[in-house]
């Protein structure tokens, strides 16, 4: 399931969370999407609010015939995969060997990713309000973009070998203004051995701590926004999800498995559209309950 801890720690709002819970003896709430509905995150005599509020896009869910990626291989005898032993896949704490965005290390060069990445350039995006709008999106080099290579030796307890871009620039506009981005980003690709699935790009918004907080939009949708969530909301942030134009299948769903279409907020990392936007509010009632909502989401032309 979606680590709800993981992303308040993200976004800079579990202090708060994880101060009431030890005031009152009690934790946080692990799984809110398995929370009934009008109970909050973290109740202890809080006036209860829902940890998902629904709108239109849960309602109008995307339709996807993509399902969960494969399993690695074992290996041996795959020289990448999971290890046949049963150990552990190593990990190598570097980023790698510096390249050139020409760089043919590992049969692929940076350049071929970030074309591959650039695949899908425009989109139709709806909002949480059932408005819809066209999306730009690109993802550029800047001048201080640096390319890694991992040339992690096969049959030796490795996972996979790797491809770090980073201090990348990724550009999200939309017709009606409500994004006007351009944001730090970063872009990793795991690959077997093989030359690289475009499943196997991810891409990752660059901000501190993760979060996207309404101060670093340049858009109108934090304003927007604001006027939808509840009166009450203290704080409030955004996480994007984007599965790049031609993937063959969702990596982080379950082998074979279709994602979830919509409701509470479940697997976020298992999802349907070409891209999602996330809003996550937290409001003090004595105590402080956070819930969730689906901001936008997107598909590719």
């Amino acid at each position: 399931m979606f680590d709800w801890k993981r992303r308040l720690l993200e976004i800079g709002l579990a202090g708060g969370l994880a101060a009431s819970g030890a005031s009152c003896g009690q934790g946080l709430v692990d799984e809110p999407a398995h929370t009934a509905p009008g109970t909050c995150m973290n109740c202890c005599g809080a006036t209860s609010e829902p940890a998902h509020l629904t709108n239109s896009l849960d309602e109008n869910p995307p339709a996807t015939t993509l399902v969960g990626c494969a399993l690695p291989p074992k290996s041996p005898p795959a020289p990448y995969g999971t290890p046949a032993n049963g150990s552990v896949c190593l990990s190598d704490p570097d980023a790698g060997i510096r390249v050139a965005i020409d760089d043919l290390t590992l049969g692929y060069s940076p350049q071929e990713v970030l074309d591959t990445a650039n695949a899908g350039s425009t989109a139709s995006l709806t909002w949480w309000d059932g408005t819809t709008t066209r999306l730009r999106f690109r993802i550029d080099p800047s001048p201080d973009t640096l390319f890694y290579v991992q040339v992690n030796p096969p049959n030796a307890n490795y996972c996979d070998r790797a491809m770090n871009i980073e201090q990348l620039v990724v550009t999200l506009e939309t017709d009606d203004g409500r994004l006007a981005e351009q944001l730090a980003a970063n872009i990793s690709v795991r690959d077997r051995g093989q030359r690289f699935q475009i499943a196997d790009i991810n891409l990752e918004v660059d901000l501190d701590g993760g979060q996207l907080l309404p101060a670093d939009l340049k858009g109108t949708l934090a304003t927007d926004i604001s006027a939808w969530l509840p009166p009450e909301t203290s704080q409030f942030a955004f996480a994007f999800s984007v599965l790049l134009k031609g993937a063959a299948c969702l990596p982080y769903c379950a082998p074979g498995t279709v994602p979830q279409a919509g409701g509470p907020l479940g697997d976020q990392t298992c999802f349907a559209p070409s891209g999602l936007i996330t809003v996550y509010a937290t409001y003090p009632s004595g105590l402080f309950c956070g819930s969730n909502a689906y901001a936008a989401s997107w598909q590719w032309d």
